[in-house]
């Protein structure tokens, strides 16, 4: 119902009309990439690791050197590259992150948004562990003595400094 609409009377349909108006142009003034180039960079940047490019050659040769690619390839071509693109046109589709994609095509599927969300956090929790750990051996080494230095006599004499490896 409408309220009569003098000069400092309250309008509700006005009011929703106006919220509506304010969600529409937060969703359009969202920021954009600068180019195609851009994206694509940021992509790669955000997929491909140092961690990722250092174990790679080490799992080729672990696993049968080129014989591991074909496998490889295989599965790259017929489930990760097509998840990949799945996930990223769901994202640039609805303009929401995993749990709200998800959300906005069936309420069901918000579990997988929630799974997918909950990889990446604990995966952030693992890399973050390392670099905090990195962080700390650097911040060790610079010390003049160093924490783990006090083992060993400096002729390295000591039954605790054994290169032995047989």
């Amino acid at each position: 119902a409408v309220v009569s609409t003098q000069s400092g009377d309250y309008d509700p349909v006005d009011t929703q009309k106006e919220e509506e108006k304010k969600e529409s142009t937060e969703t359009e003034e969202r920021e954009q990439w600068g180019s195609q180039f851009e994206f694509i960079l940021s992509t790669i940047g955000s997929v491909v690791g140092l961690g990722n490019l250092w174990r790679f050659p080490i799992k080729v040769k672990q696993y049968g050197g080129a014989v591991f690619l074909i496998p490889y390839f295989t599965m790259l071509c017929v489930e990760g590259i097509p998840l990949f693109m799945v996930e990223m046109w769901i994202g640039q589709r609805f303009k929401a992150g995993c749990i709200g994609g998800f959300y906005k095509i069936n309420k069901a599927l918000t579990g997988i948004g929630f799974a997918t969300w909950m990889i990446g956090f604990f995966t952030n929790l693992y890399y973050n562990a390392i670099i905090m750990w990195t962080i700390y051996y650097f911040v060790a080494s610079i010390n003049k003595s160093l924490p783990w230095a006090d083992d060993c006599p400096i002729d390295g004499a000591g039954a605790e400094c054994s290169t032995n490896t047989t």
